[in-house]
């Protein structure tokens, strides 16, 4: 629930940013997105069975009239599995270097590639019945990210934009837990859109 609640204060917010700026030329930038990740961490473990679901943010800086640098990260949490012996945590995040083509006055593709790191820990929590005691069944690790998207962004206003986006997590790792995955998604930024 609090996490809807915090969806929609970004998106009332966003909103009201684009009442407040209407014909505003800037050069910088912010956002969020909400994205849907194929992979399947039931298949580390069938406890783990869920929709993986990350909530992110950037933000970038215009350098020409073609290509934004910046930085953003993402978190992904567990959706669809109840259990209280399941504990996830995903997060990542790194510099972007985004080239963008404004393809006519609302729209505009863009190629973002993310250049990071991140952490990530899958555990289960069981009880030995015999003594009571518990213990942890833990899949985690550290890695290196390399992360190409294909962004396309609406911009209905000069600060206000909505897109779609699908890209791939190339992870480098010692551990082979997370060996990367495909992901798609839609986002809300404001501001930093390429001036009109």
């Amino acid at each position: 629930m609090r996490r809807t609640l915090l969806i929609l204060l970004g998106v009332l917010a966003a909103a009201t940013l684009a009442q407040s700026c209407p014909g505003v030329e800037t050069t910088a930038g912010d956002g969020f997105f909400l994205r849907l990740s194929t992979f399947d961490p039931a298949e580390l473990n069938p406890e783990f069975s869920g929709v993986l679901m990350g909530v992110g943010n950037r933000g970038f800086g215009t350098i020409n009239d073609w290509l934004r640098i910046g930085g953003g990260g993402v978190t992904y949490f567990l959706v669809g599995n109840d259990s209280d012996e399941v504990d996830v945590s995903f997060t990542y995040g790194g510099f972007i270097l985004e080239p963008y083509l404004r393809l006519n006055e609302h729209l505009a593709l863009s190629f973002p590639v993310m250049t990071g790191g991140g952490g990530y820990s899958f555990e289960l929590t069981l009880e030995d019945e015999g003594d009571n005691r518990y213990y942890v069944e833990r899949y985690s690790g550290t890695y290196f990210l390399v992360e190409p998207v294909v962004e396309l962004t609406y911009q209905p206003t000069a600060c206000l934009g909505f897109n779609i986006h699908g890209g791939y997590s190339l992870s480098f790792g010692e551990e082979d837990y997370y060996p990367g995955a495909f992901f798609a998604g839609v986002g809300v930024y404001y501001f930093g859109l390429p001036e009109r």
